[in-house]
Parts: C-alpha cells; sequence; structure tokens
C-alpha cells in the first residue's frame, strides 16, 4: 500500500508541471516543431519494445533470487540484462537513424525550411536508446527489492524534467537540438543515479561483474512474450498521431 501510494503521487505531480509548460512550449516553437518534437518522443517510446522485455524480465528473475535469499547470483543476472539491453539499444538507434530520412521527408514529409533540424532531433533520440534500454534491467531489480522509495526519488525529478527542460529551452531561445540534447543528458543523469542506487542496496556488484551467456536465453524466454505487449499497446496508443503527422 505505502509503495502504491507513493507511485501515484510521483507519477501525477509531474503532469501538473507538464500541464502548465506543454501550452507555453506549443506557443514558443510553433505547431510543427513541437510535432516533430512529439513525433521524436512517440518514437523513442515506441522502438523500447526492441528491448525485448529484459527490464521486466530482470523484476521477475531478481524477486525469484531474493526471494531464496540468493544474493550470489544477483550480479550475473543485472549485468547480463543491463549488457544485452545496451547492445539492443545500439541496433534500435542504427535501426532509426537509417529510417529517419525516410520517416522526416517521406512519411510526415515534414517542411524544407525544417529537415536539418528533424534530423538532428531524430539521431540524438537515436543516440540516448543504449542509455534508456540499460535503466530497464536497472530499475527492474530495484523493483525486484521493493525499493520503490529509491526509485521514485529517481523517476520524480526525470519526469518533471521532461516537461520542464523544453519550457526552460525555448525560454532562453533554443531550438529542437538543444531541447532534445538537454533530455537526453537527463536520461544519462538518470541512468547513473538507479546505477548508483543499485550499487547501494547490493553491494556484491560493485566486485562482480558477471556476464552469463545461459542467462540471456532465461531473460528473453520470459521478456519477449512482455515484447508483445510492447509492440501492440503502443501501435494502439499512437496510431493516430502517425496518420495526423502524416496527413497534415
Amino acid at each position: 500500500a505505502k509503495n502504491t501510494v507513493l507511485n501515484l503521487i510521483c507519477g501525477c505531480l509531474p503532469l501538473l508541471a507538464g500541464v502548465l509548460s506543454i501550452p507555453y512550449v506549443i506557443h514558443r516553437l510553433g505547431a510543427e516543431r513541437f510535432g516533430v518534437l512529439a513525433l521524436a518522443w512517440v518514437f523513442s517510446g515506441y522502438f523500447s519494445f526492441m528491448g525485448l522485455g529484459l527490464g521486466p524480465a530482470t523484476t521477475k528473475f531478481g524477486a525469484e533470487l531474493l526471494g531464496k535469499t540468493d544474493h550470489e547470483s544477483v550480479p550475473a543476472l543485472l549485468w547480463t540484462a543491463v549488457v544485452s539491453s545496451s547492445i539492443l539499444g545500439i541496433f534500435a538507434a542504427a535501426m532509426l537513424i537509417f529510417s529517419s530520412p525516410i520517416l522526416i521527408e517521406r512519411v510526415f514529409k515534414v517542411h524544407s525550411s525544417m529537415l536539418a533540424e528533424s534530423h538532428q532531433v531524430f539521431i540524438l533520440i537515436a543516440l540516448s536508446f543504449p542509455v534508456v534500454f540499460a535503466q530497464g534491467p536497472l530499475r527492474g531489480l530495484l523493483e525486484a527489492a521493493q525499493r520503490f522509495d529509491l526509485l521514485n526519488a529517481v523517476n520524480l525529478p526525470l519526469s518533471t524534467a521532461n516537461y520542464l527542460i523544453p519550457a526552460a529551452a525555448v525560454w532562453l531561445g533554443f531550438g529542437l537540438p538543444v531541447i532534445v540534447g538537454a533530455l537526453l543528458i537527463s536520461k544519462v543523469l538518470s541512468a547513473t543515479a538507479y546505477l548508483f542506487f543499485n550499487l547501494r542496496v547490493f553491494p556484491t556488484l560493485r566486485t562482480r561483474f558477471r556476464f552469463n551467456f545461459r542467462m540471456v536465453g532465461t531473460l528473453l524466454s520470459f521478456g519477449g512474450w512482455v515484447s508483445v505487449t510492447a509492440i501492440v499497446g503502443p501501435l494502439i496508443s499512437y496510431l493516430d498521431r502517425f496518420m495526423i503527422g502524416a496527413l497534415v
């Protein structure tokens, strides 16, 4: 109950920042530039299916290990999941960088005056994938340990920053690339914070860096099913945005 209330509070507070800041960002950026930013956010979320559910898999198998007080196996689980997720993030980044010219110029038909800026935005979004994917297992192990206090200590400022950074950037006169670059830096900082808290909760992670090839199959056997939801769910949620972006 405590964790549920904590998650609810820390999930709702950033929405207030969004309600207050997004109209200002739209006004300063203009509808088309904000549309490019919104589509970049959508693709950032949708490509997460290529993480193959390794974050939830880390939660599942991490909880089992902690339930059996098998703390010796935790380092192999986490580092295997983190390394695998980072590799998947590199592949996802390459796919988005390769496909971004087609998406920007042919699918969404961005105005010629914004092509260079839009390409920069999509490349920066792609560069964030290895870090974002690696966050999944780092978050997952803290969830397995029921350390939602630590999770929300990172989630609350990060989620709020996702709204306030664009508002601050446009107030200072910066454009889309700077906004997305600043958001990328915030993701690196959040991943560093998750790593720090994991090292604090599980001291054995500091001395035992292990990659277990057999564990990759175990993680994917569970995470693969989770990734099916990650494909279908965002498609249903964001299909209208793709269509509007392509038609308008």
